[in-house]
């Protein structure tokens, strides 16, 4: 018994064979009908069967005319004796489906990274509806996978978590086939830096009390925030020798935080010019470290 069927295909090629011909001592005329799905019927002879043969006839579409990547297409077969298209007809085919294959992106590139976003980007794939981005991650202990529609080829994830490794890969959505995906990238997200109180309050009218383990992280919050805005680290003196119990605290130490952190937040509102220029033998006043913590704070909640 004859049957028609889709026996191959490629990413723009479709191959459709017709097997189990019976043998008939007069040749027939084969013509191949196929169209886009939703699409209208086009058709060309594709061969001649001999007298007596039972040899399949196997025709390919998209050789001269690239088909669409990830696209079904239907065809069939009629067989005719004397002429292809008035001859008595011999057979007819079912109607078979084949969809073309579609490639998955060459890749994906992790742009950048936040603490709770990943910015990926990827090559654009032709013929494509749209991409899947997959996230897979463990959280507390659970295995998740996340996935997102992109509709073109970059994508912004946001919602994440912090301080976490993650997956990701992209596949191609044709119109009616998937690509397998890509080979995954593996990036993390940062850790969410929170603001800045002091450890202990700084208040008019009162002694200011600084201790050394508060300032020390102070300085090294500022260049983690630096970091962040791609600054690098601010040249801080860190010479243990200053930074001991019952130290005193000089002028320097002020100027040094505020110039870092003024050249983070300049266009944020800035730091008070006082607190920028404090000199050796001034007072200090509370007001002072209140402007250090609050200009911090612009640059934390602004990341």
């Amino acid at each position: 018994m004859a049957s028609f069927s889709c026996t191959s295909q490629s990413n723009t090629t479709l191959t459709f064979t017709l097997s189990g011909i019976s043998a008939d001592p007069n040749p027939r005329y084969v013509k191949f009908f196929w169209k886009k799905v939703g699409g209208t019927y086009a058709s060309f002879q594709t061969t001649t069967i001999p007298a007596n043969s039972t040899a399949n006839v196997v025709t390919t579409i998209g050789n001269s005319t690239p088909l669409n990547q990830g696209a079904s297409y239907n065809a069939y077969v009629t067989l005719r004796f004397t002429n292809v298209d008035t001859g008595v007809l011999n057979y007819t085919s079912t109607v078979a489906t084949g969809t073309t294959n579609i490639p998955s992106p060459n890749g994906v590139t992790v742009v950048s990274v936040t603490d709770t976003s990943i910015s990926l980007d990827w090559g654009s794939v032709t013929n494509a509806v749209d991409y899947t981005v997959r996230l897979q991650f463990n959280h507390s202990g659970i295995d998740i996978t996340w996935t997102y529609t992109a509709t073109s080829s970059a994508k912004v994830v946001t919602g994440l978590y912090d301080n976490t490794n993650y997956m990701v890969d992209v596949r191609t959505n044709g119109e009616d086939k998937s690509s397998t995906y890509c080979l995954p990238e593996f990036p993390s997200t940062l850790i969410t830096i929170l603001p800045w109180d002091w450890y202990v309050a700084k208040n008019s009218n009162t002694d200011i009390v600084i201790t050394v383990s508060e300032w020390w992280d102070f300085m090294l919050l500022i260049n983690e925030v630096r970091n962040r805005y791609g600054l690098g680290d601010y040249g801080f003196n860190w010479s243990f020798s200053y930074y001991q119990s019952g130290q005193s605290f000089y002028a320097w130490m002020m100027t040094q935080t505020a110039t870092a952190i003024y050249q983070i937040n300049s266009n944020m509102g800035g730091i008070d010019l006082a607190t920028r220029t404090v000199a050796s033998g001034d007072d200090m006043y509370a007001s002072y470290f209140l402007d250090l913590k609050t200009a911090l704070n612009i640059c934390i909640n602004a990341l």
